[in-house]
């Protein structure tokens, strides 16, 4: 090969890995938990939304939303630290009875 086509194929790499790292402040994505119970539920668990919000209101956390559906609740905080610190509050207040885990959600539309 020649030395340029190895200059732009690294250029190319360094540009993609940049864009990749970069990806979560560019597409707006924000942070979320996910509250699933357990036992298995069938439906809806109301009892659960409402366990979820009293213990984050409890500690004094602000979520932007906590939506329920049929596979439990879905909590979207400010940022990463917020996510943190509202997984080891529901982790405690939920127990073994429930099941908590982090990622992320675009909220782009």
């Amino acid at each position: 090969m020649k030395a340029k086509s190895i200059l732009n194929l690294i250029f190319i790499g360094t540009l993609l890995a940049v864009v990749l790292h970069a990806w979560p402040a560019l597409s707006r994505s924000e942070p979320y938990l996910r509250v699933t119970s357990s036992r298995s539920v069938d439906g809806i668990n109301l009892r659960l939304m409402h366990q979820v919000e009293v213990a984050l209101m409890r500690a004094g956390i602000a979520a932007r939303g906590v939506v329920l559906d049929r596979g439990g609740v879905t909590v979207r905080l400010a940022d990463t630290n917020t996510r943190d610190s509202a997984m080891g509050v529901l982790q405690i207040a939920m127990g073994t009875t429930c099941r908590v885990t982090p990622d992320t959600v675009s909220n782009l539309p």
